[in-house]
């Protein structure tokens, strides 16, 4: 029957029939592929298609925890310096966040995630390290995950490094160093003869309070310390609404040789 029509109405075709003799009447299956129409005409149906909505995310995280691999990969390099642990270091941090959000945030109601009447009150809002404790609660992980042992202490360590590289402080990275210069002595007095040009990254060689911290042979246990996270958390999320966790599960095993 047509919504909103009369079945004893005339046909909305102008046949001059009543709807139910006419379009209105319903549709006869002779057979498993076959009906009648209301006119009488026979329809074979030959195939049939289908529309399921499907949930999609942009899988940012995925591409951070692969950036972070490709960071540790130029951090093996043997040219490499500090700065592709600080790739690494960023990537790393980076990737625990959205992947911890995308994991946590189908787990808990909307305005408890994000409270609708204030843009920066929710668990959106808490630290990474509450939500990284609130997630395997709610995993009813056993042992939960604690800031005091590893695997997660190890990746707090990260994020501590990513902030002191995003909150770049002056005095502790500042180092008197000696740069030798040609120089002539005269009765008494020394004089300095030219003015090299000094380029500052040969000076960086001097005891910077994130020198050690940034040296390239960390940038892997860097990239572990999430890992080993990954490793604990994921076999428990269930379900995957957004069909990631495989691609990260994979990932995981790959670099823990699990």
């Amino acid at each position: 029957m047509t919504a909103g029509r009369d079945r004893n109405s005339p046909c909305w075709c102008g046949s001059g029939k009543k709807l139910k003799k006419c379009h209105g009447a319903p549709i006869s299956f002779v057979g498993p592929k076959t009906a009648v129409l209301p006119g009488g005409a026979v329809l074979n149906i030959h195939s049939v298609q289908a529309s399921v909505p499907v949930v999609k995310m942009f899988p940012l995280p995925v591409d951070l925890l692969e950036l972070a691999r490709w960071a540790v990969e130029q951090a093996n390099r043997s040219d490499s310096d500090h700065r592709a642990t600080v790739m690494c270091v960023l990537f790393v941090a980076a990737a625990a966040e959205g992947i911890l959000n995308s994991l946590l945030e189908p787990l808990v109601p909307s305005d408890e995630w994000q409270d609708p009447a204030r843009k920066d009150k929710g668990l959106n809002w808490e630290r990474p390290y509450r939500k990284w404790i609130k997630l395997s609660a709610m995993l009813k992980m056993r042992p939960q995950l604690d800031v005091e042992k590893s695997p997660l202490k190890e990746l707090l360590e990260v994020f501590e490094l990513r902030n002191q590289i995003l909150h770049f402080n002056l005095r502790p990275n500042i180092e008197q160093v000696v740069v030798p210069m040609k120089a002539e002595y005269d009765r008494g007095h020394v004089t300095i003869t030219d003015q090299p040009e000094i380029d500052g990254r040969t000076l960086v060689d001097a005891d910077f309070g994130l020198k050690a911290a940034l040296h390239p042979t960390k940038a892997n246990g860097y990239y572990l310390a999430l890992a080993k996270v990954l490793r604990d958390v994921l076999p428990r999320c269930e379900p995957d609404p957004f069909g990631f966790i495989p691609t990260l599960t994979n990932l995981v095993r790959e670099d823990l040789g699990t």
